[in-house]
């Protein structure tokens, strides 16, 4: 697969292939440099900022409003506007019923967004919208994209079938308007689509038929060249009324067709688990915490600043040696965690929200085995407490030090 690539809300991409696309929402400029910094120059990072009112009685006028709201960010983001490979989206999922008043948004955002010299996803419209008659509404908007703006879409389908329906996937392939745009899908996979089927993969499909219709999907994108690529939705990672959507579980099969099929340049080891984390606990602090070891027995890891730990939940955790992948569920301890058993140390890595690898799974310094969580015994509970624990091991264990054979990783 080479066009298709996870979709996490508030998270990134990661996968080890690189994929064309990483999709960021809600998410600060700093995160976005630290997403940069650890995927790369080439792909494509497209940022939307989520809210429940999308108001369209003053088009015009609520346009401008929200690229003043969102310049400062948005020229951060782009690093001063150098930086071609970030997108921004504006409003999300504009049913028919209003699709001249946003026309004239998105023409009048346009209009701002190339003044500033930024990039844009127009319309981002939900599976099937508009119908074809509509798109004739959204003409100006059309006709006011500079060539690096790309149209967004939504695609879903209700089995392997259903995706050689052109009106749920693949739809750009009836609008003769859009056939010189750049195409990006900004969500797709298995839902329940004009009342047929169910809403996520898991439990309703098996993995190889779920990766049967990914291959599929994926192979339906690459017939087209002006299509970037396409985001799988997961919100399931964080979110637990979208927890049947979450892809976490059969993605390493995906990266590994990635690597198969493109040119992959995955680090060879990273001082930190996490590029660019804030460490918020050393190694043998308070011993009064942890009489069992006489202090903490390894380094956390927490956001890089302040304190908006729901931008840190989901991040991309790496292995920093290689050696056979452990996934465990330590409820009253580590919580999720991965144990890299390698052949001079081991490593853990720990309180995640989910796994990146099957366990027995070979993994090479650099490759992703989680996300970073809350789960376990964390300080404080809940969301206030994600941040990744990080230990080393080193062979021969030295249990007497009274770490039980766990040593500074930072040393």
């Amino acid at each position: 697969m080479r066009k298709i690539c996870p979709h996490i809300e508030g998270g990134w991409s990661g996968a080890i292939g690189k994929p064309p696309v990483a999709k960021l929402v809600n998410v600060s400029p700093e995160y976005v440099r630290q997403v940069r910094d650890a995927i790369g120059p080439n792909t494509l990072i497209i940022v939307r900022w989520v809210s429940d009112y999308q108001p369209l009685d003053d088009p015009e006028r609520l346009a401008l409003a929200w690229v003043v709201d969102h310049r400062d960010a948005m020229i951060a983001m782009s690093d001063d506007r150098r930086d071609r490979q970030v997108a921004f989206e504006g409003y999300n999922e504009i049913p028919d019923s209003q699709a001249v008043a946003y026309c004239h948004f998105e023409h009048e955002r346009l209009m701002h967004m190339h003044v500033l010299g930024l990039r844009s996803v127009v319309g981002n419209w939900s599976v099937g919208t508009p119908d074809l008659p509509t798109w004739a509404s959204y003409r100006d908007a059309l006709d006011a994209m500079h060539p690096q703006d790309l149209i967004g879409l939504h695609e879903y389908w209700v089995d392997l079938g259903d995706i050689g329906n052109v009106w749920h996937c693949g739809r750009w392939r009836l609008v003769p308007a859009l056939a010189d745009k750049q195409i990006v899908v900004t969500e797709c996979g298995r839902d329940r689509v004009e009342g047929r089927g169910s809403a996520g993969w898991l439990g309703r499909a098996s993995t190889e038929g779920y990766l049967a219709e990914l291959r599929a999907y994926d192979a339906l994108l690459c017939q087209h060249a002006n299509v970037v690529g396409a985001t799988v939705f997961t919100m399931g990672q964080y979110a637990s009324q979208w927890m049947l959507f979450n892809v976490g579980s059969l993605w390493p099969r995906v990266v590994a067709e990635q690597e198969a099929s493109v040119a992959i340049s995955t680090p060879i080891s990273t001082r930190l688990p996490i590029e660019g984390a804030r460490v918020s606990q050393r190694f043998g602090e308070h011993p009064e915490w942890y009489p069992n070891y006489r202090g903490h027995p390894g380094v956390d890891l927490a956001c890089p600043t302040g304190t908006t730990w729901h931008q840190w939940h989901g991040t991309a955790v790496r292995a920093t040696i290689a050696g056979r992948a452990l996934t465990v569920d330590d409820t009253s301890g580590y919580g999720l965690y991965v144990y890299v058993a390698g052949d001079a140390a081991d490593e853990l890595l720990a309180h995640l929200s989910g796994f990146a690898v099957e366990n027995g799974q070979e993994v090479q310094p650099g490759q992703i085995v989680g996300y970073v969580g809350y789960t376990g015994n964390c300080k404080p509970t809940g969301g206030a407490g994600t941040h990744l624990h990080w230990g080393i091991r080193p062979r021969p264990y030295r249990l007497g030090n009274g770490y039980r054979g766990y040593v500074d990783p930072l040393a």
